[in-house]
């Protein structure tokens, strides 16, 4: 009979339980809720409540969630192997009680996402823990290196992306006159609408003067014929996230317009291009080893080019 091929989280639990026997670690506790969904295939945001993971070096989880999130726990694989608390308990000493033959001397914490009142709150229940190691550096290193199925799971989230910027371009085209924030909240209601996922991000719609801002929220400015947009989002898909950000004219735009958005075009075609893996940010920059003035990229004033509704750019 063929073995069944493990599903990813599953994969990356073995990973983190081989990486902590190697390395003689009794415990990991991971608390940020993207690391317990890429360990678990469980995803949720408990805002101010505890929601952690325990993992052991011989191979005991343990999903540590508030109450509210048992119904939604339980319809997982995670049934038999959570541990939930009411307001007003005390979620570690809840935990204890479930990991009496636990290996549990020496801890690895995700200290990134541990305040200093849950530590303390820790190393009150566990007084004998020593709690000096950090598994925060190999998460992250961990979940860059993605495996063909997360390829494909990023791959998908990037083409709902790419509907969701033709419904912008669509809107914006349709709409002149509308704010930025009307843009906004127009295309969050048609992508839920059509059930295309959730954002990943807040949406970003700048125009005009405010597109040279740098992750700005949209406002209550209009979008007038002339203006340089720029949309900035991303989509959510079975735990990974795209991100996408497209800059578009809306009728015709002036010369100078033109010149910047060229140069920076230009700019960003000729670094990726050059771009290699283990090179360094510094290689790359402008004058650089292989940076854009050794490719002798040089800014050009372009004439008017005529009425353009659109141009999709960098």
């Amino acid at each position: 009979m063929k073995e069944e091929r493990k599903l990813t989280w599953e994969e990356h639990l073995a990973a983190l339980t081989s990486y902590l026997d190697e390395k003689g670690i009794d415990l990991a506790y991971v608390a940020e809720p993207v690391d317990i969904a890429y360990l678990t295939g469980y995803s949720s945001w408990t805002e101010e409540r505890v929601f952690a993971l325990l993992v052991s070096r011989t191979g005991q989880a343990l999903l540590l969630a508030p109450a509210i999130n048992e119904g939604e726990v339980k319809q997982t694989s995670w049934a038999d192997r959570a541990c939930f608390y009411q307001d007003g308990e005390n979620p570690w000493e809840k935990a204890k009680k479930r990991m009496t033959a636990w290996p549990k001397g020496f801890w690895a914490l995700e200290a990134r996402a541990v305040t200093l009142s849950h530590y303390r709150a820790i190393k009150e229940v566990f007084p004998e823990a020593n709690l000096a190691a950090d598994i925060s550096s190999w998460l992250a290193r961990q979940r860059m290196i993605k495996s063909p199925a997360e390829i494909e799971k990023l791959q998908a989230a990037g083409r709902l992306a790419d509907q969701v910027l033709d419904l912008a371009f669509a809107l914006l085209k349709a709409g002149q006159g509308m704010s930025e924030s009307e843009l906004a909240l127009e295309l969050d209601y048609q992508l839920k609408k059509k059930g295309m996922g959730d954002l990943s991000f807040p949406l970003i719609v700048q125009a005009g003067e405010s597109a040279a801002s740098i992750s700005g929220l949209p406002s209550q400015k209009g979008v007038q014929a002339g203006d340089i947009v720029i949309f900035d989002l991303g989509i959510m898909k079975d735990g990974y996230a795209s991100d996408v950000s497209r800059t578009v004219a809306l009728g015709e735009i002036s010369p100078a317009k033109w010149e910047i958005y060229e140069t920076v075009r230009l700019a960003q075609e000729t670094a990726a291009r050059a771009a290699r893996p283990g090179m360094t940010a510094g290689e790359l920059e402008p004058g650089g080893p292989w940076g854009y003035r050794r490719s002798g990229l040089r800014a050009v004033l372009y004439p008017p080019l005529g009425s353009r509704d659109w141009d999709a750019g960098p």
